[in-house]
């Protein structure tokens, strides 16, 4: 038996700038990812500080929201008591009572607001505020307390 073995071998002699071209499509690719994860990182830094901002300022509007909450409150129970005693009629103390459910209302969502800031801003930088201590967690340590 006669066997024939043959080898081929393609060296390119010359590619007319084709790697060339993929290196610098290459280098671009990075240039834009790199760009684009600095955006997003100060996207994320601007999105913190207005939450932050946001948390501050809902706090004094919950602290306005109880004060309006307690006013009316206070405006409805005298209007309540003059109602009993005759002096003021029906369409006052519904009013009042009308003030009174709204001025609650918007407490309400006021504090909706603040615990909804807070959480986000937590959220944001998982670290606990009051507890005083980051919310990162070593998932090897917690996976090994599990076994």
């Amino acid at each position: 038996m006669n066997g024939l073995l043959g080898v081929t071998i393609g060296i390119p002699i010359l590619d007319w700038g084709r790697r060339k071209g993929q290196y610098q499509l290459a280098k671009s690719r990075q240039t834009i990812n790199r760009i684009a994860v600095e955006q997003a990182t100060v996207k994320f830094e601007q999105d913190v500080v207005t939450k932050v901002m946001e948390f501050n300022l809902q706090y004094n509007k919950v602290l306005s929201a109880a004060k309006s909450d307690t006013l009316a409150m206070n405006s409805y129970e005298l209007t309540a008591l003059r109602f009993r005693k005759g002096n003021v009629d029906v369409l006052k103390l519904t009013s009042s009572q009308s003030s009174k459910d709204q001025a609650r209302l918007q407490y309400i969502q006021a504090l909706y607001q603040y615990w909804n800031y807070f959480y986000k801003v937590r959220h944001y930088t998982l670290y606990d505020f009051y507890t005083d201590q980051s919310l990162e967690e070593d998932f090897e340590v917690l996976l090994n307390s599990l076994r």
